[in-house]
């Protein structure tokens, strides 16, 4: 497969095996910084580092000292309105 990348800056997998066409699939990581997170909800970057001290937020995952989010996790909560714990890995 190669990897293309797009004028909007995202990058896009393109099958290069005959036969299949020239289809693109979107690459999107598995895990969401708290950035990508906060303009998903729409607030700021401190909004979201508050809600995972509360234990509010789904999905967080912590590796080392930074701090990433499952993104499945996070978007299936958000559809189901349901909490999940926090993950912790040093």
């Amino acid at each position: 497969m190669a990897t293309e990348k797009k004028r909007s800056g995202a990058a896009t997998t393109r099958a290069s095996t005959p036969g299949e066409g020239a289809s693109t699939v979107p690459a999107v990581s598995p895990l969401m910084t708290p950035d990508e997170l906060a303009g998903l909800l729409r607030c700021s970057r401190r909004t979201v580092y508050d809600r995972v001290d509360k234990g509010e937020l789904p999905g967080s995952l912590r590796i080392g000292r930074r701090l990433y989010f499952m993104r499945e996790i996070v978007l299936g909560s958000l559809l189901e309105g349901t909490e999940r714990r926090s993950w912790r890995i040093q």
